[in-house]
């Protein structure tokens, strides 16, 4: 019995597409209840709080809830995007964005973790700062590390995310967005996998670092990268930056 040649790169590639497609209606599904259930917790926080007798433990459990529910939303899309920015095919759609409104819009949807403890939030960026960028994948990138930061950031600590442009001599003009928090600091141990999409920590157990891979994959899609850095008042610090104009 014959059979018709493989075309070149064709072997492997249905069953990643299946894949892909069960990812993306799975993803589709779990996304809209799981924006059904924010919706309910954030009518159930505006309701009680109008109540002056309400339980302050109850609101605080409340918001705890909506940050965990945007989290999963946000692992959610990480893992459907990863999988299209897999595919060579997939480039950035750069179209002039308001970064200035971007950066503001993700620190404030973070703001009721900054309002319940003493971290405080620090945002420099110009006002009107604009770029030509992909503008929903580095919203997601500012997204996946705000909620890092936040997440790790040290008891009355402070978190400090910073956009602005440059202008390298080698590439045309790339914005740049740091996010830093005031510790503890990343075990140097597990710095060279930080941006793996699977990596193993000192306790042997697999670890998945999908919001940081995504980051990565994001970036690089732009032309650019990610890095992690240290200053004297800020041990951890994130810089992704993304060529503007890039196209992949």
């Amino acid at each position: 019995m014959s059979s018709s040649p493989t075309p070149p790169g064709g072997r492997g590639k249905e069953p990643r597409s299946l894949v892909a497609e069960a990812t993306g209606l799975l993803a589709h599904d779990l996304n809209n209840q799981l924006a059904l259930m924010l919706a309910n917790v954030e009518f159930l926080d505006e309701t009680l709080r109008e109540r002056s007798d309400m339980d302050p433990d109850i609101l605080d459990t409340l918001t705890t809830t909506q940050a965990a529910v945007q989290h999963m939303m946000m692992l959610v899309r990480n893992m459907t995007d990863i999988s299209r920015m897999e595919d060579p095919g997939l480039h950035p759609t750069p179209v002039p964005t308001d970064v200035a409104k971007l950066v503001r819009g993700v620190v404030r949807e973070h703001r009721p973790l900054h309002d319940r403890g003493a971290v405080s939030m620090l945002v420099e960026c110009p006002d009107g700062l604009r770029a030509e960028v992909d503008p929903l994948l580095v919203r997601r990138i500012a997204h996946n590390l705000v909620a890092n930061a936040r997440r790790f950031v040290n008891k009355e600590g402070s978190v400090r995310v910073v956009a602005a442009l440059e202008q390298p001599a080698d590439t045309g003009a790339m914005l740049v967005l740091s996010v830093a928090n005031s510790g503890p600091a990343i075990p140097p141990e597990r710095r060279a996998t930080l941006f793996d999409r699977y990596r193993v920590n000192p306790d042997g157990r697999l670890a998945r670092g999908m919001g940081l891979y995504f980051c990565r994959m994001a970036s690089e899609a732009h032309g650019g990268n990610i890095a992690l850095s240290e200053e004297p008042d800020f041990p951890t610090v994130f810089t992704a930056r993304v060529v503007c104009g890039a196209r992949g």
